[in-house]
């Protein structure tokens, strides 16, 4: 784990290979990030950057937030180490998030795991998951299988090509393949995840939300990350 222990929950994202999480300038771990607002102007922000974040999912949502550049989705996956709180916020159509959720089924959700960063050259990133004594992790890397595996897997909606579709958006939709996700987690993992977070915690059960409940309203950021293309549009070997 990244070895933090704050009173408060923290809150990671996912940039050039590492999970971020915002700090004070003259925190002894400090690195020093640029990016441009909508105007174009140069910001800067501090980050602590951390190779890899374990824990115990608790919660997985969809929030819309408002950006510099309009409003965004995002996955958010909730986890907890030992008391410790933490999320990780990731664009709803990165090759990021799906690098997760592809591989859900095949993750022992009663139980930690880990999410690794890796960079590949100087843009080519990933994000792998391991766990402890899981039969269905690759020998080579212990990176978990996925368990849909786009163009293959007849139950996981395509992805539409640029140009296709209504619309003929210039990008890769993958609308019903994040829905179908969706649907699959709500169905699948919450109700799961919260009968584990009560024996751990002696909380009463809270009733899982309905997909169309799932949605939260949106939030501010001061920033708009860049989004990652899908695992089909540009797969990785793992």
């Amino acid at each position: 784990m990244y070895g933090n222990r704050s009173p408060r929950k923290d809150f990671f994202n996912f940039s050039r290979g590492k999970f971020a999480l915002r700090c004070e300038p003259d925190h002894e771990d400090a690195v020093k990030r640029t990016y441009q607002d909508k105007d174009n102007a140069e910001k800067v922000v501090f980050e602590r950057r951390y190779d890899a974040l374990t824990g115990r999912l608790t919660n997985i949502e969809r929030v819309k937030r408002t950006m510099n550049k309009g409003q965004a989705p995002y996955w958010v996956f909730h986890f907890d180490d030992g008391g410790q709180e933490f999320t990780l916020s990731l664009p709803y159509s990165s090759g990021w998030a799906k690098m997760i959720l592809l591989r859900m089924p095949n993750i022992d959700i009663k139980r930690p795991f880990t999410l690794e960063g890796c960079l590949f050259g100087e843009k080519d990133t990933a994000i792998m998951v391991k766990q402890e004594d899981n039969s269905n992790a690759d020998e080579k890397t212990g990176n978990i299988r996925r368990y849909w595996i786009p163009k293959e897997s007849k139950e996981l909606p395509p992805m539409i090509p640029p140009g296709e579709g209504f619309g003929g958006s210039d990008k890769w939709d993958d609308t019903s393949q994040n829905q179908f996700l969706w649907e699959w987690i709500v169905k699948n993992v919450l109700p799961e995840i919260t009968i584990v977070t009560q024996a751990v915690t002696q909380e009463p059960v809270k009733e899982t939300p309905s997909i169309e409940e799932t949605v939260k309203e949106p939030e501010t950021s001061t920033e708009f990350e860049e989004l990652q293309k899908s695992d089909e549009a540009d797969d990785l070997p793992f």
